[in-house]
């Protein structure tokens, strides 16, 4: 399973370099808890995590299950899990570039898939006639909260592939454009070679000719006077 933990740049490098460390408080509740703050998707400072840095890692779902915290209504996944049995149980512990289009299009479609996981878990929940009224209510609450931010993410990949696919477009149009300047600059050229004592008007008489049987668009007397000139420097030149 994919897992979070934001912190600040210099405690991110001292995990990669010595591992994970205990934190220790009553995180809104009567008693102490220690261990390390984990979740499905990246949390920031308006879920109280505070950071810069943002850290992902794997583990296996089963050995963390007893360490959730569940709130009514949370829309992510929270767990505290001892420093030790992350240290010992995670791979590939890495920093996450939050302004990498390509991984925050892949953390967007994995968020989507956490989400949608926990909603199939909690409408097991909210279906089934062994549970109590208040524990349905509780799973129904935590669906609608899960479907919420499904759909507000499902609106940012939309978002991301349809920047990708107007860039796809105006590359490929660009790309287009490029190939019919360089298929009408070799006409003109071949035009004003063959013709070299042709004033300009009858050159551009007869380039104006050949580039709509090719279906390219007309060139100015003046377009024509420069590519002569050009022409005549790089013959010279040469």
């Amino acid at each position: 399973m994919i897992l979070y933990h934001r912190t600040s740049a210099a405690i991110a490098e001292r995990i990669l370099c010595d591992g994970f460390r205990d934190g220790v408080g009553t995180y809104m509740t009567s008693d102490e808890h220690s261990g390390v703050w984990l979740s499905n998707v990246p949390l920031d400072v308006n879920e109280g995590a505070p950071g810069d840095t943002l850290l992902r890692l794997e583990l296996p779902e089963q050995i963390i299950a007893s360490y959730e915290w569940i709130e009514k209504g949370k829309p992510y996944r929270e767990w505290l899990i001892p420093a030790q049995l992350i240290n010992e149980k995670a791979g590939s512990v890495c920093v996450i570039d939050e302004d990498a289009t390509i991984d925050k299009k892949k953390q967007l479609a994995e968020f989507i898939e956490n989400d949608y996981e926990v909603v199939r878990r909690y409408r097991i929940i909210a279906n089934s006639p062994d549970r109590g009224p208040e524990e349905r209510r509780d799973a129904v609450a935590t669906i609608q909260g899960h479907m919420l931010r499904i759909g507000m993410l499902e609106a940012q990949l939309a978002q991301f592939a349809a920047a990708e696919e107007r860039a796809r477009q105006t590359g490929a149009a660009r790309t287009a454009i490029l190939a019919r300047k360089e298929q009408r600059d070799k006409i003109v050229d071949a035009v004003i070679l063959a013709n070299t004592l042709w004033p300009v008007k009858k050159l551009t008489d007869a380039i104006n000719t050949e580039l709509a049987i090719h279906g390219l668009k007309a060139v100015s007397d003046d377009y024509v006077s420069k590519r002569r000139r050009k022409i005549g420097s790089t013959v010279l030149s040469n």
